[in-house]
């Protein structure tokens, strides 16, 4: 549980304060990042060959000695998509087992190098660049997103503070259908129009 905690808080603070910073977008391929590696059953490497037959940034995969393994990905940034993997390899383990679920791949976009300034999946990046240098969208403008992959955002809008108020709202509208086992990633205001 500690464990959890201080990911959560690490993923959130991607998140806090850096409206005015630019938030690190990437190309849409990813690699595949092998974290350690560990003895598996079938069960496991059967669902580690379908998480890699198709990755996207940003994902992990997690295993137990017990059996157990979960994975997550389209994160907005590696430290959730860990957590996630985490959490769900622990749900599917039995109650009372001493086994610890481990990460052992990730997928992150092809050149990574860590977090900067927060970090977007491929989707949410290039939505950004289009909000940022498409003319279609006029007035105030501004994306939020969660470490989840949940994000939103809105153009046209009268006043910069109506445009952060509403891509907040959407934002959350697409981060409640997160699964209801994983931790609550809140949405935080990436960018905005001045």
């Amino acid at each position: 549980m500690l464990r959890r905690i201080i990911s959560f808080f690490g993923a959130f603070g991607l998140f806090c304060g850096i409206a005015n910073a630019e938030p690190i977008s990437y190309p849409p391929d990813a690699e595949v990042r092998r974290e350690t590696e560990v003895p598996m059953q079938s069960s496991q490497l059967t669902a580690l060959d379908e998480f890699l037959s198709r990755p996207d940034y940003f994902g992990a995969f997690a295993v137990a000695g017990d059996g157990a393994y979960g994975w997550f990905s389209r994160a907005n940034d590696i430290e959730t998509a860990r957590d996630y993997a985490l959490t769900y390899c622990e749900s599917y383990q039995p109650v009372g087992s001493e086994f610890t679920c481990i990460v052992v791949a990730t997928t992150v976009p092809r050149g990574f190098d860590g977090p900067g300034n927060g970090t977007l999946r491929h989707k949410a990046g290039a939505d950004l660049w289009a909000l940022k240098t498409d003319r279609r969208f006029a007035g105030a403008r501004a994306l939020a997103a969660s470490g989840s992959g949940a994000y939103g955002f809105v153009y046209n809008r009268p006043s910069s503070a109506g445009a952060e108020r509403d891509a907040l709202q959407i934002c959350e509208q697409y981060n409640s259908k997160t699964d209801v086992i994983l931790p609550r990633s809140q949405c935080k205001v990436l960018w905005v129009s001045r």
